[in-house]
């Protein structure tokens, strides 16, 4: 199973930290056991008020974390506060409110003699009214009092780390001054981590937020911020030492000290500006690979778009295949129609109903082919070309446009002898073909009988097919700039479409 920290986690952990080092706390004083109310030997062990500080504190950060309860917290911070204050106020007026002892007796300050038996020290109980305080804050939506709850937490990380580097440095001064007199090793520890703790209920705010966040400023803040704390500790520490054994005097040991800051500052500076040029070049490297990515991107959109367009093109050749190739079959059914309903002997009518049944096999055909060339495109592949025989392509046409032929006594001629076949696509010479043959017949004169003419010829290895009719005729002078224009058509004709 996977487990990763979790900011909102923090809270839950610090809690039942708090919890624990009450209940440890109180069961040492319940059953006389000084080891747990002392970790360290001859050092200040933890009050019973001090471990019941903790206790509450831990369930009220349960129970904040929750969202519910808000009575329980109100009440248990309330008393917190109230409680731990009058003990701070003994300490300030000098008078005794008589709650030092009020839920056990301190058999073991009496026996030293100390002076105020069971009274924690006025550190620990000015940390806990102020933890009070900022817990109560908690309740409340308004961003400037969770703004000085943040303040108040951190307030409490500050004296509790002043009274951890007094045991880490062995300065008894440091915490055995009126104002940090006696205060436990295990207070103060369990003081740090509640107060950071519950200081990730507002995670985005204060030093937490700083030192907690993802961004390229909170990564240099809190790489920055641990480098030079373990630093100055360590350099603190040294100096120390070199006092107590009288290498150095006090007032050297002030510019040693000034003289190691700056030493930490530049290893800082240069440290954070590491990291930053890291992150600098890590960023050029993805602006690179977004610019060969883009270029990537344009060059298969520019493919796509020519394949589109190609698409496109082959599309709308395709439609006008369509359009023509099947409605000049379907006006040759109809003409044959009509002369079959016209005829009145049955021979007549039995050849009016063969050219039909060409005609009707001539459309079949011409629907596989165009289905042929759906399939194709559908597969994006290119229509394969094959020898194909003029004449065999004519006669085919000839039979789809029997009817049309038929009714106007048109004469159809061919000669393909100097190139009888070609190697092209089908679809597209039998479209070629089918357009010349069937506006041949569309665009007619009624003054003669009309005549048309395929004819090949090669030039060394082209092709060409010419056509030629004694039709209606074109004024290439007048029109012949818009002769393939879509739509574009040049005489009154009924059927006209100018698609052909």
């Amino acid at each position: 199973m996977n487990h990763t920290f979790k900011k909102n986690e923090v809270p839950i952990w610090a809690s039942i930290f708090s919890i624990l080092i009450g209940i440890i706390v109180i069961t040492g004083w319940v059953f006389k056991i000084p080891a747990l109310m002392s970790i360290v030997p001859d050092y200040a062990s933890m009050k019973f008020n001090t471990a019941l500080f903790f206790l509450f504190s831990g369930i009220i950060g349960l129970t904040l974390y929750s969202r519910k309860g808000k009575l329980i917290i109100c009440l248990l911070s309330t008393f917190l506060i109230i409680f731990s204050f009058f003990s701070l106020l003994q300490d300030i007026v000098n008078i005794d409110f008589r709650i030092d002892q009020l839920f056990i007796t301190d058999n073991i300050a009496l026996v030293l003699g100390e002076k105020s038996p069971g009274r924690p020290s006025p550190v620990t109980s000015l940390c806990f009214s102020i933890l009070g305080i900022s817990l109560l804050l908690n309740l409340k939506q308004d961003n400037i009092l969770r703004k000085l709850q943040q303040c108040l937490l951190h307030t409490i990380s500050f004296l509790a780390f002043i009274a951890i580097l007094g045991y880490l440095f062995n300065v008894p001064s440091l915490y055995k001054l009126s104002f940090f007199t006696s205060m436990a090793i295990h207070t103060s520890i369990g003081l740090f981590f509640i107060s950071i703790g519950l200081s990730y209920l507002n995670p985005k705010l204060g030093i937490t937020g700083l030192l907690s966040g993802n961004r390229i400023g909170n990564i240099m803040a809190k790489t920055l911020f641990i480098r030079i704390l373990s630093v100055v500790i360590i350099f603190g520490f040294i100096i120390l030492v070199l006092l107590r054994s009288k290498f150095i005097t006090p007032e050297f040991a002030i510019p040693i000290f000034i003289s190691c800051f700056v030493m930490v500052s530049l290893y800082g500076v240069h440290s954070t500006a590491q990291l930053l040029n890291s992150l600098d070049i890590k960023k050029e490297i993805a602006e690179q690979e977004i610019i060969r990515a883009n270029r990537n991107l344009e060059e298969v959109v520019a493919q796509r778009t020519k394949h589109l367009s190609v698409r496109n093109r082959q599309l709308l050749d395709f439609s006008y295949i369509v359009s023509h190739n099947l409605r000049g079959p379907t006006g040759n059914l109809e003409t044959l129609l009509n002369l079959y309903q016209g005829a009145k002997e049955n021979n007549a009518k039995d050849e009016v109903m063969k050219l039909f049944k060409k005609t009707v096999s001539g459309l079949r055909g011409t629907l596989n082919e165009l289905l042929d060339v759906i399939a194709l495109n559908d597969s994006t592949k290119n229509m394969d070309t094959k020898e194909l025989c003029f004449e065999q392509l004519l006669q085919r046409l000839l039979d789809s446009y029997s009817g049309k032929i038929k009714e106007s006594k048109t004469k159809v001629t061919y000669d393909f002898s100097k190139a009888p076949k070609i190697r092209y696509q089908q679809v597209y010479l039998k479209s070629i073909m089918e357009n010349f043959l069937s506006n041949a017949l569309k665009y007619r004169s009624h003054k003669r009988v009309p005549e048309i003419h395929f004819t090949t010829d090669k030039i060394d290895t082209q092709v060409i097919l010419a056509v030629s009719d004694n039709g209606l005729g074109i004024d290439m002078e007048k029109v012949g700039e818009k002769l393939f224009g879509l739509r574009k058509t040049f005489h009154e004709h009924p059927e006209a479409k100018g698609v052909g």
